[in-house]
């Protein structure tokens, strides 16, 4: 007989039949259902007697008698004889056995051969390994076994056994297969069962895994989200080192093969000549190990340096499989020239570096960049540059890279100090120039007019870019359109010193005459005033405003076919900083008198950034409306195309406040740099908000603008503070202050006392920070401003707890929450739980403050919101390390770290090492938590953080007494004391209290001790600091029964015992024993 459980009950008989002569097995029916399960049951204990009671639980419920169970049994399991054989079931004093020779079970089968793969691989066998787990899942009839029928517990416990190693044996063949190279065979199997088991983490790491090693890396990542957020939104879990690790080295993978940069610009198609520039270029490259080169190309306006440049980039890109990075420097551009800081945090974007890591400091950004690239074989072109120090920071530092730097100076310095090889560049060669031509017109329209092709190239100078300008208005439609265009060259106003030796200006000018003229009058019109335009490109939008030409597309259209204007990107123009030059010079012969455009120009730019502005950031106190305001045009359809757009405009914004501010309308630039304000906060680099800041304080100071003065004094507050330089931000803000109150911009006056309560909070200044944000709420209830009510009640909420008054925390913080809800802000609801959350668990409310915070990570994720996130675990970890979770506190603390890490928020890193130095002092890894205590407390120092800095402090002293150190202890505990009552701390001042009591008792000094233990306990009585209140009073009983006074110490035991009991504190354990309990 053989029976199979992987899948419905089936037995067999599989001796021939001398009846029937059949040889192949025969299914023996079982139709009733009783007698399947007497025979599931005995085939779980095969081999071993199973009891009568244990066969009459899985049959029936209780009520027939236990005598009529028997004799029920007894009649089937006589039935059941007749199919298995009255030899394999028998009767025993114990019960009924079932015998089942080796083999002829299934189930026992599969656990064989699963063995027999486990020793086979532990031998280095992984294709025989493989075959035999193959053969142990072939012997699945269906997905469960026992399938079917309810034979009861036991049966189902064993299914249950045999499904989990089923799942387990998947796992390990899908691993062999994976290491045997067959991720193609699996793929599909692979996905069904991860589809069907979504939180087995190995089977998802095992989809992963042969996902990307078919080249389907980004249905591997896809794959790990939905893992990670299935993990966070059914368990509230992280994914497993494992599966993060694995998630990590498959997006390295996957960015390795978009990392190298490809800069360039595109090559012009007609590029023609220059072969000597080219085979120098050629020979500079051609040695290996010779060090990073550096080129020099220089030259008059419109000579080609550039398009040399890059035609020879695109020639030799395959030199450098490490990237090509480009930029233009914009040497004589209209606005300012970039700086070095500006280039560097650009191309360490290219190489993935955020914006955020980048340093400040120009040699620390160097550094880094010089770092990056030493290994790397680059090209680097250098576009326009003004002078050597503009370039000497961004020349990479690998052997084998070239920099090719274009200038219209010779940059001798360079060339001097630097070792770079000049390499000048003239204008074409007659011949050349002709063929230039031909390239340009069509070979057929020169050959047919080769002494008028020799004299336009001499009208031009031989000057490339003045020679490709006139033939883009030669009309060869005509008989003879070259002949016809020189004549009109000679005249008009012919290229006005377009010859002449250098003086690439003026010959330079002349040469855009030639497309100027040809120009209908709208379109010089809008030409000449795009001079006004600010920044390296611009949209249609700003060229229809300028122009006041609403379908400006046709003439954009065609100045770009005159190379008048270049499009750089779809939708995205830009005029070269010669051409540029040329058109303010049109622009004051022409059009003198243009107030009118710029006004318009600067209104289209305002109208913009103030919607998008008070789309994204609502709670950011603004500058009032004018009220000769016209109506807002702009629109966006969401937050995410209002940061797009601003993004996208923020180079040319930042020029357009500075020439506001100097050239007027001087409004334009003080109303710019408020609406700006929020994004520079949220993602501006401080170069560039110190420019707008600046020139916006320049520009409302020369109109005598006080709630002007107010605005830009506060940007310069908050870029002060959010650089942590906190005195340098103080100044800002009490002339905000001043300015605000004495011109009645209350708006201003209530959002500028927010900031400066949070300065004076940062500073440890808490009781006027309580007073400040009182003011400023007062304030905002005054003008009904709900957003800014909102904002600020959850910063004193805040402050209020820091300073340990946590039920009047929750109250405030309860009423910002209302507003929050009732405005629809989801991020800031985050925010507000995690600070009920911190306040519950100061409160040994654990079991709240764990649901609190739980909604407030899980609404943190969903909005993608990664620092406050990190914020959530931490505290989170903490809640598990009070309640005596090691391992989860551990797990949670060191994502938190993580998060910081990635964020790069240095007060995310401080709360996050101080959450992992509790976990590891509660797991008893005193080294470690040592270690991340003392790196707490050095970035708090670093971050201006003394909250953070105090509580890690303490822990520290803690950990330190319980060592055996009281010494060491009392110094640091005394430091936290002092910290706290400067500040006005008062838990922490009674934590620190506490911790001096016990050092005190440790080091023999009771009456010290019992005076420091009182005063911890009156504080934090006062505060509500229930876990704090149930560790004094252990010490205090500590002291007291050592003092002698063994009752009185017994009755603090208690209440400690008591107060540990209700919070379900792990330290009950200690008071208990104490008590002897």
């Amino acid at each position: 007989m053989r029976f199979e459980v992987l899948g419905p009950l089936r037995v067999l008989r599989t001796e021939p039949d001398a009846r029937t002569q059949r040889t192949d097995p025969e299914v023996i029916v079982l139709a009733a259902r009783q007698h399947r399960v007497v025979l599931a049951n005995l085939l779980v204990e095969a081999n071993r007697p199973v009891s009568v009671a244990v066969l009459a639980e899985a049959l029936w419920d209780k009520g027939a008698g236990e005598e009529t169970r028997r004799g029920a049994i007894r009649v089937l399991v006589h039935h059941l004889r007749r199919a298995v054989g009255d030899e394999a079931l028998t009767r025993s004093p114990a019960g009924y056995l079932l015998t089942v020779p080796p083999g002829q079970l299934d189930a026992d089968l599969f656990d064989t051969l699963v063995a027999q793969a486990g020793r086979l691989r532990a031998e280095g066998q992984g294709e025989a390994a493989r075959r035999e787990l193959r053969r142990a899942l072939g012997l699945w009839r269906g997905a469960t076994a026992y399938e079917g029928d309810d034979f009861g517990d036991r049966v189902r416990a064993e299914a249950a056994r045999l499904h989990e190693l089923r799942l387990a044996a998947y796992e390990d063949c899908f691993e062999l297969e994976l290491e045997l190279g067959r991720h193609r065979e699996i793929g599909a199997e692979v996905r069904a069962l991860a589809e069907q088991h979504p939180l087995r983490e190995r089977l998802q790491a095992q989809l992963m895994s042969s996902l990307a090693r078919a080249d389907r890396r980004g249905e591997a990542l896809a794959a790990y989200e939905r893992t990670r957020r299935l993990l966070a939104d059914e368990l509230g879990v992280d994914p497993g080192a494992n599966l993060r690790d694995l998630h990590r080295r498959i997006l390295r993978a996957a960015t390795h093969e978009r990392t190298a940069p490809a800069q360039l610009p595109a090559p012009a198609r007609t590029f023609l000549g220059r072969d000597e520039p080219l085979h120098r270029l050629d020979a500079l490259v051609a040695g290996e190990g010779t060090g990073p080169v550096v080129v020099v190309v220089s030259g008059m306006a419109g000579v080609g340096k550039t398009t040399l440049a890059v035609h020879w980039g695109h020639r030799a890109r395959r030199r450098f499989p490490d990237g090509q990075l480009a930029i233009d420097l914009r040497g004589w551009a209209q606005t300012r020239s970039l700086r070095p800081s500006e280039v560097i945090g650009r191309f360490l974007a290219a190489f993935g570096v955020p914006s955020a890591s980048t340093p400040a400091d120009l040699d620390e950004a160097a550094q880094l960049y010089r770092t990056l690239t030493a290994d790397k074989r680059l090209l680097v072109l250098l576009d326009n540059a003004e002078h050597a120090d503009q370039v000497r920071p961004l020349l990479p530092a690998g052997d084998g890279s070239v920099t090719l730097v274009t200038s219209r100076n010779r940059l001798t310095g360079l060339v001097a100090v630097d070792g770079a090889v000049a390499l000048p560049l003239d204008v074409l060669a007659p011949t050349t120039s002709t063929a230039l031509l031909g390239r340009l017109l069509g070979t057929d329209v020169v050959m047919r007019e080769p002494a008028a092709a020799t004299e336009l190239t001499a009208l031009t100078g031989h000057l490339p870019l003045a020679l490709r300008i006139a033939a883009a208005q030669v009309d060869t439609e005509r008989p003879t359109p070259i002949a016809a265009y020189n004549q009109r060259l000679r005249d008009g106003d012919r290229l006005a010193g377009l010859g002449i030796e250098h003086d690439a200006a003026a010959t330079v000018s002349a040469a855009f005459d030639l497309s100027y003229a040809a120009l209908p009058q709208p379109t010089r019109r809008l030409f000449r005033l795009l001079a006004l335009v600010p920044g390296p490109e611009f949209g249609a939008g700003p060229a229809a405003a300028v122009a006041d030409l609403p379908d400006v597309g046709p003439a954009l259209d065609a100045l770009v076919a005159a190379n008048l204007v270049n499009e750089r990107d779809t939708g995205r123009y830009g005029l070269h900083d010669l051409v540029a030059e040329y058109a303010r010079g049109r622009l004051a012969a022409d059009e003198p008198d243009h107030d009118e455009a710029r006004d318009r120009l600067f209104g289209y730019y305002l109208d913009h950034v103030d919607t998008a502005s008070r789309l994204v950031y609502p709670e950011f106190s603004r500058l009032p409306a004018p009220t000769t305001a016209t109506p807002a045009v702009a629109s966006y359809p969401g937050a995410a195309d209002a940061v797009a757009w601003i993004t996208a405009e923020l180079p040319n914004l930042v020029p357009a406040v500075t020439s506001a501010a100097q050239h007027g309308p001087r409004q334009a630039a003080v109303r710019l740099a408020d609406a700006l304000r929020p994004f520079l906060w949220s993602a501006g680099s401080p170069t560039e908000w110190r420019a707008i800041a600046e020139a916006a304080l320049a520009a409302a100071s020369a109109d005598d603008d006080p709630m002007g003065t107010a605005a830009a004094e506060i940007s310069l507050g908050d870029l002060h503070a959010q650089r942590n330089d906190l005195p340098a931000a103080e100044p800002h803000y009490r002339r905000a202050l001043e300015l605000a109150r004495s011109s009645g911009w209350q708006t201003g006056e209530g959002g500028v006392m927010g900031n400066l309560a949070l300065l004076y909070w940062r500073n440890g200044r808490l009781h006027d920070a309580v007073a400040l944000f009182e003011g400023s709420i007062e304030v905002a209830q005054r003008n009904e401003n709900s957003t800014a009510e909102a904002t600020v009640l959850g910063n004193l909420s805040g402050l209020y707890w820091a300073l340990g008054r946590l039920e009047e925390s929750a109250k405030v913080l309860q009423r910002g929450l209302r507003l929050h809800r009732a405005a629809g802000w989801p991020q800031s609801s985050a925010i507000a739980f995690l600070g009920l959350g911190l306040i519950r668990a100061d409160q040994g409310r654990y079991r709240q403050a764990r649901r609190t915070l739980n909604g407030a990570l899980r609404m943190a994720v969903r909005n993608a919101n990664r620092r406050t996130e990190g914020e959530i675990l931490c505290a989170i970890a903490q809640v598990h390390a009070a309640c005596g979770e090691g391992a989860d506190a551990l797990r949670t603390a060191r994502r938190a770290v993580e998060i910081g890490v990635e964020t790069e928020r240095p007060r995310l890193l401080a709360d996050g090492h101080k959450a992992l130095g509790v976990a590891h002092y509660g797991n008893g890894d005193i080294g470690l938590a040592t270690e991340a205590l003392d790196e707490a407390i050095r970035l708090s120092r670093q971050a201006a953080y003394p909250h953070t800095e105090i509580s890690a402090g303490l822990t520290l002293a803690d950990l330190r007494r319980q060592q055996g150190r009281p010494e060491a202890a009392e110094g640091l505990a005394e430091t936290a004391l002092d910290q706290s009552r400067a500040a006005g701390y008062r838990i922490l001042e009674g934590r620190a209290l506490w911790v001096l009591a016990g050092c005190a008792h440790d080091l023999g000094r009771p009456p010290a001790a019992i005076r420091d233990v009182r005063s911890a306990l009156l504080i934090l009585r006062e505060t509500g600091h229930r876990p704090g209140i149930a560790d004094a009073l252990l010490l205090l009983g500590d002291v007291l029964v050592e003092w002698g006074d063994v009752d009185a110490g017994t009755e603090m035991w208690l209440k400690a015992r008591n107060l540990y009991a209700d919070l379900s504190s792990p330290k009950l354990v200690t008071a208990q024993a104490r008590l002897g309990a």
